[in-house]
């Protein structure tokens, strides 16, 4: 086997074995990225849940509840 026979064989070799790192790597990856979004999708869901309660709640726009704030007492900061 003369020397241009081997390098072309190693090089093939060294192809099919990154070709089969890339693809471990690459599903190892897509399943790190569905994990995510199942979470995320969960937080969405879980926000939108929040946010149509919110707003399915009546507004309240008496000055009442301005007026029922307490007013800080700067006597016991001193």
């Amino acid at each position: 086997m003369d020397m241009q026979t081997r390098v072309i064989m190693d090089l093939q070799d060294l192809c099919i074995r990154l070709k089969s790192e890339l693809h471990k790597m690459k599903t190892k990856y897509m399943s790190v990225v569905e994990q995510s979004d199942k979470k995320n999708s969960g937080n969405i869901n879980r926000a939108l849940n929040v946010n149509n309660v919110q707003s399915t709640r009546t507004e309240d726009t008496s000055d009442e509840r301005i007026e029922n704030i307490p007013k800080p007492s700067f006597a016991k900061i001193a």
